[in-house]
């Protein structure tokens, strides 16, 4: 599961990739065609007005930038509609805090520590 806003975020970081010469064109092509070749295998979070909402308080609970903010709270809102325990997977100390805060389940790898990213 994801929020809607990962596909831009995937697209935004092959493509700085690439232009920073990291990865080829042709790469960047192959990546970004396997984030849109099969998008019945995510279920993919719209951003409604509920997530937005949702967003928007989390905001004012947590040091968080915009976008992390409808990642969580994409995570919150599937939780308050479903009976199944979300695991939340960031890459992001701050998001991490945030979501533990908010009572999601953290992969033992995404621990909330202060040891170096």
């Amino acid at each position: 599961m994801t929020c809607r806003l990962s596909e831009a975020e995937i697209v935004s970081g092959m493509a700085r990739r690439q232009r920073e010469g990291e990865i080829t064109v042709e790469d960047r092509d192959l990546l970004i065609s396997r984030v849109h070749r099969d998008p019945a295998a995510i279920y993919i979070v719209e951003i409604t007005s509920e997530v937005s909402s949702m967003a928007c308080r989390l905001l004012r609970r947590h040091k968080l930038r915009a976008g992390d903010a409808l990642h969580l709270a994409s995570a919150g809102v599937v939780r308050s509609r479903s009976d199944i325990e979300i695991e939340f997977v960031a890459f992001d100390r701050a998001l991490n805090a945030a979501a533990q805060q908010e009572g999601l389940i953290l992969p033992s790898f995404a621990a909330c520590d202060d040891s170096p990213r």
